[in-house]
């Protein structure tokens, strides 16, 4: 039985795929958060009911962080070319820029280092 934080995280990618089909201005928003939730989703689907071996569940802990990082990337991306696309009433674009670039380097670079190099063999 999935947990709510699973249906949850489901809701959420299937707003996005919603978001996506019916209001094409909000297209950007819709793959951001869509990666974003997805590569969570990922995660907590890992967490919960995953049954590999402990290099493999960091390495695909990994890939979701590296998948959570993409969407941060695209998420400057279109802070950048298109700022009305990411701009909400108390947030502006730099804002958004700032944000999606920390999170790019924490999820990418955290993410790819988790990924290529597994589990600390010492540990």
């Amino acid at each position: 039985m999935p947990t709510p934080a699973v249906l949850g995280a489901a809701a959420l990618v299937i707003a996005c795929i919603f978001l996506w089909v019916v209001d094409p201005g909000s297209r950007p928003i819709a793959v951001i958060g869509g990666l974003f939730f997805g590569g969570g989703l990922l995660v907590l689907l890992t967490v919960q009911h995953a049954n590999i071996t402990k290099d493999g569940f960091f390495r695909t802990i990994g890939a979701a962080s590296a998948f959570l990082g993409v969407a941060c990337a695209l998420g400057a991306f279109f802070a950048i070319t298109d700022p009305a696309s990411v701009t909400y009433a108390r947030f502006p674009a730099s804002s958004v820029l700032i944000v999606c670039i920390l999170g790019a380097i924490f999820f990418g670079l955290g993410g790819l280092c988790v990924l290529i190099r597994g589990r600390r063999k010492d540990t």
